[in-house]
């Protein structure tokens, strides 16, 4: 596997000590996103350090959670005897610099010579920087810290980062990476709601961890289609058309319908309900010999709903069936 400088860095200071200030350092060199990279700096450890473990090694493309140990030969190149020194600031700049010059060229697994050098810093020199990064960080500390553990709950789909400013893109692109970052934060919302619905199985907290559910659901399969939109722009840059991603609403049908029409809505909806009544009763859409309800739950107060929205919709046809018939009288 082919490995970075910049990746080596982390590594290194993941088998090491994991000085948060120094990583803080390390995030500023390799994260683009510079709001995320304010918000860790003004934490204390205590409250950013997972969060911290999490963005940085997201930000040189390693996963956190199988992180490799450090190569030996960064080791034994190095003169490091134990796992205990930590990332300074002058490696930092040093593979910031290479990378910049060299970002078309293949990163290799050795290390530099500019890395052994800058690792072979005097002791004196190592600390005095690591107490000026210490001393520029806490400078920025608010007096208070607020404990938000900002982690995705769905790790599947993470908030998008791109290298291009976003009004360098498409208008399309651009109002489809908004509706994305807004249904993301919606969704968060949603879920840590569901998640303070008492634990007590009442009839009032199922319809509620329900209905928080179908939200959630229907919030990620709306954000499944577009991150396939953003997907196909930035690796293949297709450009998708506004009518697709935004269909225009279609014009109600049942507005124009005419009475027969109308009066074979009503009896689908009359049908559909007689079996769902069955349902709940028996269990199946057919009538037994002997009750047997249904337990309540999600399932029967789901079933309860629709029952509700169809008769909505039959009394309304028999309003306009109404209607129909008082046209007609009138026209003779």
């Amino acid at each position: 596997m082919i490995v970075k400088d910049s990746q080596n860095l982390v590594i290194k200071w993941w088998n090491t000590s994991r000085d948060y200030n120094t990583g803080v350092m390390l995030l500023v060199r390799f994260c683009r996103n510079k709001t995320l990279v304010h918000t860790l700096s003004k934490k204390t450890e205590q409250f950013g350090r997972k969060k911290l473990e999490y963005e940085l090694t997201k930000a040189v493309r390693l996963n956190h959670l199988e992180m490799p140990e450090l190569p030996p030969e960064t080791i034994e190149k190095t003169g490091i005897a134990t796992l205990t020194d930590k990332v300074t600031t002058t490696e930092i700049e040093a593979v910031s610099a290479t990378e910049t010059e060299t970002e078309t060229e293949p990163a290799t697994a050795t290390v530099t010579e500019t890395e052994i050098a800058t690792v072979t810093v005097t002791a004196t020199e190592t600390a005095t920087e690591t107490e000026a990064v210490s001393a520029t960080v806490t400078e920025t500390e608010t007096a208070t810290a607020i404990e938000t553990e900002t982690a995705p709950v769905f790790e599947k789909m993470v908030p998008l980062v791109s290298a291009q400013p976003i009004g360098q893109y498409p208008k399309v692109i651009r109002r489809l990476k908004h509706e994305y970052a807004e249904l993301y934060k919606a969704r968060g919302i949603k879920h840590k709601e569901m998640t303070a619905v008492p634990d007590v199985n009442s009839a009032d907290n199922n319809k509620l961890r329900a209905d928080y559910l179908q939200d959630i659901k229907d919030a990620s399969a709306r954000m499944d289609f577009l991150y396939a939109h953003i997907k196909a722009y930035e690796s293949k840059n297709i450009i998708p058309a506004e009518d697709i991603i935004w269909p225009k609403p279609k014009t109600d049908e049942r507005l124009t319908a005419t009475a027969p029409d109308l009066s074979k809505r009503r009896q689908t909806l009359l049908n559909a309900n007689y079996k769902d009544k069955n349902l709940l009763r028996f269990q199946q859409i057919k009538k037994a010999d002997n009750d047997n309800p249904l337990p309540e739950g999600p399932k029967r107060e789901k079933i309860k709903l629709r029952m509700q929205k169809r008769l909505h919709e039959i009394n309304r046809i028999e309003n306009q069936l109404v209607e129909i018939e008082k046209n007609a009288n009138q026209t003779l």
